[in-house]
């Protein structure tokens, strides 16, 4: 009985995180199996629009693989959604791999270096209003330094 070989080409699989925080920075990965077609192009989408050139493309190869990293710094409100990274071969298939990312619901106040607090409780600041933080928003405190 004769065995067969058979070559497989396409986008394999895209790595990076589901969960994202807003102002993070983190890549996406998109792995490409060329074994026996050659690659004519990749393609990162994000909610179907073309992600264009100002985005930081990275491919590199190893062995059978291309692998192509997309970075995402300072991630914004329109940075989550449907990410498709495609690959076209030299035969005309094509191939591609979804990838959701969506913005994370936990928020952590951020730590103030230096900062005098009342004594036994760490995480409470006694404040004369009301102080209200959303996810993914950036806070600004005025100060007034103690002498």
């Amino acid at each position: 009985m004769a065995t067969e070989h058979v070559t497989v080409h396409g986008v394999q699989r895209v790595d990076g995180p589901d969960v994202a925080v807003v102002g993070g920075s983190y890549n996406l990965t998109c792995v490409v199996v060329d074994t026996n077609q050659q690659i004519e192009e990749i393609v990162w989408t994000l909610d179907g629009e073309i992600i264009g050139s100002d985005s930081v493309l990275e491919t590199t190869h190893t062995e059978n693989k291309i692998h192509s990293v997309l970075t995402l710094p300072n991630l914004s409100a329109a940075d989550y959604g449907v990410y498709v990274c495609g690959a076209a071969f030299s035969d005309g298939s094509l191939s591609s791999y979804t990838h959701y990312l969506v913005q994370s619901t936990e928020c952590t106040v951020p730590e103030i270096p230096n900062a005098l607090y009342p004594a036994g409780a760490p995480e409470i600041i006694e404040h004369t209003g009301t102080l209200e933080v959303v996810c993914g928003e950036l806070l600004f405190f005025r100060l007034k330094a103690l002498m």
